[in-house]
């Protein structure tokens, strides 16, 4: 998590639209990763971003926009953010993932021995997974459902009756 200071964040969303950091991501890609600021929840620093010109579906680092972020920390309020401001779930990324709710089961599994961090990642999968019917697969074989298990063939049906997947 990088924490920057309180000028530098009102400097960034002032700056919405132009502002990139060093690896040219746009503040609605890198913004979700700063969820420990004092003061600034990330809810509302997506709002004032988007106030000030910036779009939910701009693209960042790895070919993925913001709400990948959310995903990926774990954060329920800001993927919900996301998901209130109109925020697209099949944005393409360099992975071939065709829907955001593989940063979900991916990172569950990273994080599976964390109950707390994989009971948020299992809610926010739940959520996205309702609106990803298709679960196609990357550019390395893997849906978004195949990352629930450490033998990625194995226990097929048990993913699909424990997540309701068609």
């Amino acid at each position: 998590v990088v924490q920057p200071t309180k000028d530098a964040i009102k400097y960034i969303i002032a700056n919405a639209e132009s502002y990139r950091d060093s690896n040219d991501n746009p503040p609605i890609v890198f913004i979700p990763g700063a969820i420990s600021i004092e003061c600034y929840p990330v809810k509302m620093m997506i709002k004032k971003l988007l106030e000030r010109g910036a779009c939910v579906d701009e693209i960042g680092f790895f070919g993925v926009p913001g709400i990948v972020w959310s995903i990926i920390l774990g954060d329920i309020e800001g993927v919900n953010t996301f998901l209130e401001q109109g925020a697209r779930l099949d944005i393409e990324d360099e992975m071939g993932n065709c829907h955001v709710s593989a940063w979900a089961s991916a990172t569950y599994h990273a994080v599976e021995k964390n109950s707390a961090y994989a009971g948020r990642l299992s809610q926010i999968w739940q959520q996205l997974s309702i609106l990803n019917r298709q679960n196609k697969p990357n550019n390395l074989g893997f849906s978004p459902l195949n990352y629930f298990d450490k033998h990625i063939d194995q226990n097929r049906e048990d993913r699909k009756n424990r997540f309701n997947f068609p």
